[in-house]
Formats: structure tokens, C-alpha cells, sequence
């Protein structure tokens, strides 16, 4: 759920932090 909103402030660079956190959520 945080994925989304990163995504929403950021946009471009959250994109960025997202796939970052991805790779421990995952």
C-alpha cells in the first residue's frame, strides 16, 4: 500500500524508490 502512495507523490522518482522496496518486500 505504501508502493501507491510513493507512486503518487513522486511520481517519477517514486517509480525508482518503489522497485528499490520491491526487492525487500519481495
Amino acid at each position: 500500500m505504501k508502493k501507491i502512495i510513493v507512486v503518487g507523490s513522486t511520481g517519477r522518482l517514486g517509480r525508482v524508490v518503489v522497485s528499490g522496496l520491491e526487492d525487500y518486500e519481495v
